[in-house]
This record gives C-alpha cells, sequence and structure tokens, in this order.
C-alpha cells in the first residue's frame, strides 16, 4: 500500500514537472511566437508580415485568450505605495532628482518634504535645498505617484 501511494505521487510530480516545462518557452527577440488563431497578442509582442514575434528575450505567458512575453530582465517599475530608496543625482527647480534603478529619474519636491516644525513653506525652502539634501545622499522615500513609462 504504501509502495503504490509513493509511486503515484513520483508519477504526478514526473507529469507536473513535465507539463509545466512544455507550457514555458523561453523566446529571442525576432522569434515566431506559434500560437493558434484567435489569441490576442499582449505585452512584449508584434506582428511581422501576419506572423507573430517576441520583441523582447523572454518566456512565452497565456491568460485565456492573451499571449504575452514576461521578460527575462526589465526595470524597476514603481507603483504607488511602494517604499524606495533613491540616491540624489540632480537639485533643479525645487525639485530633487533621485536614481531609484527605474527607467526615468524619480522626482521628489521641496513641497513634500517633512520638515521638524510646522510652517507654510515658500520659496525661502527653494534657497536652502542644497542644505536639506546634497548630491550623492541616499534617500527613503515613500511613491505618491507613478507614470507609465512611454517606450520610445
Amino acid at each position: 500500500m504504501w509502495v503504490d501511494e509513493e509511486q503515484q505521487q513520483q508519477q504526478q510530480r514526473s507529469s507536473s514537472s513535465s507539463s509545466s516545462s512544455s507550457s514555458s518557452k523561453v523566446v529571442l527577440p525576432g522569434e515566431p511566437l506559434h500560437i493558434g488563431e484567435g489569441f490576442l497578442l499582449g505585452l512584449n509582442t508584434y506582428v511581422d508580415n501576419g506572423v507573430p514575434r517576441a520583441s523582447v528575450c523572454g518566456v512565452v505567458q497565456t491568460v485565456n485568450r492573451l499571449v504575452y512575453v514576461r521578460a527575462l530582465k526589465s526595470r524597476y517599475e514603481a507603483n504607488v505605495g511602494d517604499v524606495v530608496i533613491g540616491r540624489v543625482t540632480d537639485i533643479a527647480n525645487g525639485k530633487w532628482y533621485l536614481d531609484v534603478g527605474a527607467a526615468r529619474l524619480a522626482v521628489l519636491s521641496v513641497a513634500a518634504v517633512c520638515l521638524d516644525v510646522q510652517r507654510r513653506r515658500d520659496d525661502a525652502d527653494v534657497l536652502i535645498m542644497r542644505s536639506m539634501f546634497q548630491s550623492a545622499d541616499l534617500l527613503c522615500c515613500e511613491v505618491q505617484k507613478a507614470q507609465v513609462a512611454v517606450k520610445p
């Protein structure tokens, strides 16, 4: 009895591993996606002469009738509520520009900085920005607004 259960578990493991390896296929940019009729093309795909192709190196994923390519390596995309650590790269126009490892620089406005006393913010704050945070300083911030990166 115990041997039968163990053999069944091994068969289930081998069948599940073989089915998962056949469903995930790694493709290179420009490689044709071999999909049937009626599928919708999603992210990181394009059509060239009627043939659907991958635009990035990644794994082909299917959700219902949607086929897309999940990139193997991609840049960080910030979402509202994320806590990020960024390095100050530039200070201009009442803003600090932070490198958070995303495709674009993050922006921290001088009005968004919490000071130790409650007071009205004015133009004097812009003049003393460099005394608050200097270039190459590391900051920990919460993402309040995220914009979709536009592909060139």
